[in-house]
């Protein structure tokens, strides 16, 4: 039984969300196929692709991804208060942009013309509903979804259905189960046993995050050579290359769910120790065994810290629709005339404070 999606789903606020898509097929439809060996693994990029594309032109911030072989996750926040300050004209070059009304006969897209703008300019509800799709989450998930879904079945020569139904999502309603979740996405191939730590996982936020932050340790290296050699000029291009690579994912430190308080105070060195750390506690089977390293970020976010590293391994399957603490799933439900959200016991096992 599906769930209406205005139970989770806040249109008019600034809002955190973790979103999951399935193939319908077989897994190597991102993968290799087991029968005849042909790789498909390059859909994944296409998948990191679309999101970038939605993060340049989407009211929207994404903070962590992780493309599997038969599935994806992605951690993003729609900002609503983004897309109400942008003008009539912002509005149309970005939706323009995503859903181009021109092509030329190569099939690129052609910018509109001066009155065509106009045009549109003038009509001002066509301008604001498209200001409400931008910061719309199923829009996000309908511009990342449904090309990819063409692409395949023209790869494949067939028709029909390519993702599995609607997209699943959750909302994350308070910082810790927004760190929560975005350690559970990172983390995904070494909990399937497909990467030894994060760095080596393949299409995930947090690989590309660690491999800029090496990068930029080589930049500032070259900047105190004075003579460089030309495998060093190499090493740099490609230190630079890794550096633009991460530049659209929304800087960890700048996580806030609202404006009041500010950012949740996390740099990303700190979420970088707090994911490698959780890895190798899940790689060794030692989940109760948390390092003192992380011990203080855990604290901050007023989550268990004994029960930590167990809270990011299950976090896909107990939280069902928000995750938040006991009081904020409280508040969520009363706010949609509901009795409780599913999500206590995980609640109560992963934060240290119900307050």
């Amino acid at each position: 039984m599906t769930t209406a999606r205005n139970l989770t789903v806040r249109p008019d606020e600034d809002t955190f969300y973790h979103c999951i898509s399935r193939c319908v097929r077989r897994a190597y439809l991102c993968g290799v196929d087991a029968t005849s060996g042909q790789d498909f693994s390059h859909r994944r990029q296409w998948v990191v692709d679309r999101l970038e594309a939605a993060a340049d032109s989407f009211a929207i911030a994404v903070y962590g991804y992780a493309v599997m072989e038969n599935h994806f996750h992605v951690v993003l926040q729609t900002k609503v208060s983004r897309a109400r300050e942008w003008t009539d004209r912002d509005v149309v070059d970005r939706w323009l942009r995503l859903y181009p009304h021109t092509r030329n006969d190569a099939g690129e897209a052609v910018g509109p013309s001066d009155e065509e703008v106009a045009g549109i300019l003038s009509n001002k509800e066509k301008v604001a509903l498209w200001r409400s799709r931008l910061s719309d989450l199923g829009w996000v998930m309908k511009y990342v979804k449904e090309p990819i879904a063409r692409a395949a079945n023209k790869e494949d020569g067939v028709t029909g259905v390519f993702w599995q139904g609607r997209f699943k999502s959750q909302r994350l309603d308070d910082e810790g189960a927004v760190a929560a979740c975005l350690v559970y996405v990172d983390l995904n191939p070494v909990r399937a046993r497909v990467a030894e730590t994060p760095e080596q996982s393949a299409f995930t936020s947090v690989a590309v995050r660690a491999q800029a932050e090496v990068a930029r340790e080589v930049v500032a290296a070259a900047g105190r050579a004075e003579q460089p050699t030309e495998e060093q000029r190499a090493e740099l291009n490609r230190a630079r290359q890794a550096i633009a690579g991460a530049a659209w994912l929304a800087p960890i430190g700048s996580v806030a769910l609202d404006h009041e308080h500010g950012t949740w105070g996390v740099s990303l060195e700190e979420y970088l120790a707090l994911v490698d750390v959780t890895g190798r506690r899940i790689r060794s089977d030692k989940r109760g065994a948390v390092d003192p390293e992380i011990a203080p970020i855990l604290e901050r976010l007023e989550l268990d810290a004994a029960n930590w590293v167990a809270s990011v391994e299950r976090f896909g399957g107990t939280w069902h629709l928000v995750a938040a603490k006991l009081s904020l799933l409280a508040k969520a439900a009363v706010r949609v005339g509901r009795k409780w959200f599913c999500g206590q016991r995980p609640a109560v096992l992963m934060y240290s404070s119900d307050g």
